[in-house]
């Protein structure tokens, strides 16, 4: 991608199945959350593929605990105002 990231990544791994149709999605741990985040940020830099079955999308993964946690905070957020 051109971000010089390879020594900010500790760990990466790919899950699912193999299969000959879709790439496996990959979950990268970065040594420090603020190289993650600083990632996460620039994850606009990639530029777009012609053939769209080559385009790389950057999502985080969060667990379930944390989008019921973010999601009753924004619900009292909003309350407050």
């Amino acid at each position: 991608m051109g971000l010089g990231i390879g020594t900010q990544i500790d760990q990466v791994h790919r899950l699912g199945k193999k299969s000959r149709n879709k790439p496996r999605d990959l979950v990268v741990k970065f040594k420090s959350k603020e190289n993650r985040d600083a990632f996460y940020k620039n994850r606009k830099l990639t530029a777009p593929s012609k053939n769209p079955e080559e385009n790389i999308y950057i999502s985080e993964r969060i667990t379930d605990y944390k989008k019921v946690s973010s999601s009753k905070l924004g619900s009292c957020t909003r309350q407050n105002e």
